[in-house]
């Protein structure tokens, strides 16, 4: 055993009974944050890239503030090498000044150079939502359907490692935290289980989940008004169109949800195939607006 194996031994094993440990290294740290140390949030496929309406990830650089200066803005002294800017009205470069332009340090700065804003836009869209927009308003994922998510998912559902639902419900109450202008829905829906399949598995992982979560944001956790009619096989391993087929007319309400606004819930969203199917229904039933909320998004090269 070499001194590093030791050290990391003495550190997961001192810190045990002093505080938090990280749910994963069992290294000591100074207040709960969510559960994990920096090193192990920081390894953990947070959602962060990714469209606001479908929740698949988008590339990093998407979120890279482009500096343009004012007078390529308004066409004066532009590289003539450079074709890669797009055509933007003084009005709208001015309504995007970057916070920094403001302040002391830049002010003096400002008078004898050009003006710098930073173009970023409020959200992130992928060009599947903006040429055919899902049957949800919002999509909100805790993270990407990756180790050590996929793991603790798995362990949850197959092996009622409850404990895990507990972390990933903390994390994801502190993602929503950081959402900014958040619309709280009225109520959480999870995605039900049929009976036949509940009963095998004794727990609905949705429902887990979901409930520190309803009971975090003080709103109601509707496990009455859905059912699923349809025993549908595992959707693990079959593709979009078999899924879709499957999930004909696989839920019914029982009873009219009293609300306007509600978030489906469920473990990971893979297709969006459940999600959908349930998302017209409730449209129908004359909910305004469903969000869908999850803990993993898998991508589209795993869909």
């Amino acid at each position: 055993m070499n001194l590093l194996n030791v050290y990391n031994w003495a550190i997961r094993h001192l810190s045990k009974g002093t505080g938090y440990t990280c749910f994963f290294c069992e290294t000591r740290i100074p207040a709960l944050n969510n559960g994990l140390c920096a090193a192990c949030l920081d390894d953990f496929p947070i959602n962060r890239y990714a469209c606001e309406r479908c929740g698949i990830s988008l590339p990093h650089t998407i979120h890279n503030i482009r500096e343009i200066s004012q007078t390529e803005i308004l066409h004066k002294e532009r590289p003539q090498t450079d074709r890669s800017y797009t055509k933007t009205s003084s009005t709208n470069a001015s309504s995007t000044q970057s916070s920094w332009a403001n302040s002391p340090e830049t002010n003096d700065a400002q008078t004898n150079a050009p003006q710098i804003v930073a173009v970023r836009p409020k959200t992130y869209l992928c060009g599947n939502c903006i040429t055919t927009p899902p049957a949800w308003h919002t999509l909100t994922a805790l993270c990407q359907y990756e180790y050590p998510a996929s793991n603790m998912i798995q362990a949850l559902k197959y092996h009622a490692k409850f404990h895990n639902a507990k972390l990933l419900a903390r994390m994801f109450i502190a993602e929503l935290n950081s959402i900014p202008g958040l619309q709280i829905p009225q109520c959480i829906l999870p995605v039900p289980l049929h009976p036949t399949r509940q009963r095998q598995r004794r727990f609905n992982q949705a429902i887990e989940l979901a409930r520190p979560i309803a009971r975090a944001l003080n709103i109601p956790l509707d496990i009455n008004s859905c059912q699923r009619r349809a025993d549908t096989p595992s959707q693990a391993n079959l593709d979009q169109l078999t899924r879709l087929q499957n999930l004909q007319n696989a839920f019914i309400l029982k009873r009219l949800p009293a609300y306007n606004h509600v978030a489906i819930f469920d473990d990971v969203v893979t297709t969006g195939s459940t999600v959908r199917s349930l998302c017209k229904l409730l449209h129908k039933a004359g909910v305004e607006r469903v969000d869908v909320w999850c803990i993993a998004r898998a991508s589209r090269d795993y869909c």
